[in-house]
């Protein structure tokens, strides 16, 4: 907008200014928080590891959310990130054994009766865990990770892989199943009905349209013999099969 009083068009120009430098950083805040979202949704290692067909309800059904979310990007990284933290944490930091005695002994006299746990250790588990079952945990993560992993470079994403064989024998036993089959047969029913349908409806227009070029053809040649009451007949049935034939 021109103004011909100078400081009116300061006023405006400055007016101008600041409002695209608003916007500017609206859109800047948008984009940031959109991309942090992306990245908390995507590189965490704990969306990856749900079973695939999970993250795929939730992408749909809850798109607010997740509507960022890259199942195979997740699942990667779930993939690649607990793999590393089971090599670092479970095999370099020993896991979570404290490394010192856990337990007190308890004696009545001069007679030992039992023990019991010192400390409470991450996470609120009396006595901490034994070396041996976080290296157990911590080689069947790194396993599995591997095989993740691998999975997600081929483009054949995988969560957890007990989530993954849940699904997998849920979706099998439940195709198998009584009512499964029944369902499917009343689907086949419904289909050979409708192909039914649609076939004599097809014969049905089929024949209309017949009877619509040999009313025509009988419409013209009472036209040219000059027969009214036979050409007012025709286009009476003429109109009528027309009408059906747009309902068909």
């Amino acid at each position: 907008m021109k103004f011909q009083n100078d400081l009116y068009q300061k006023i405006h120009s400055e007016y101008r200014l600041e409002k695209a430098t608003e916007d500017s950083k609206k859109d800047l805040v948008k984009r940031v928080y959109e991309a942090g979202k992306s990245f908390a949704m995507n590189y965490n290692p704990f969306i990856g590891y749900l079973p695939v067909k999970k993250q795929k309800d939730l992408k749909d059904k809850k798109r607010k959310i997740f509507g960022s979310l890259d199942v195979q990007v997740a699942t990667i990284a779930s993939a690649v990130g607990l793999g590393l933290g089971a090599y670092f944490i479970g095999q370099h930091l020993n896991g979570f054994d404290m490394g010192f005695e856990m337990m007190q002994k308890v004696r009545f006299s001069w007679t030992e009766v039992g023990e019991l746990p010192k400390y409470i250790s991450f996470p609120l588990i009396w006595g901490g865990f034994s070396k041996a079952a976080t290296d157990a945990v911590s080689y069947y993560l790194i396993a599995e990770s591997a095989v993740r992993a691998a999975a997600g470079i081929a483009g054949k994403p995988l969560g957890c892989l007990v989530g993954e064989a849940y699904y997998y024998m849920s979706d099998k036993l439940s195709k198998r199943s009584k009512s499964m089959k029944q369902r499917e047969e009343e689907i086949a029913q419904a289909e050979k009905q409708l192909c039914c349908a649609k076939d004599f409806t097809e014969a049905e227009r089929k024949e209309c349209e017949n009877a619509i070029a040999r009313l025509s053809k009988q419409l013209n040649d009472a036209v040219l013999a000059k027969d009214k009451q036979t050409e007012l007949n025709l286009k009476k049935e003429l109109d009528k099969l027309l009408n059906n034939l747009e309902q068909c």
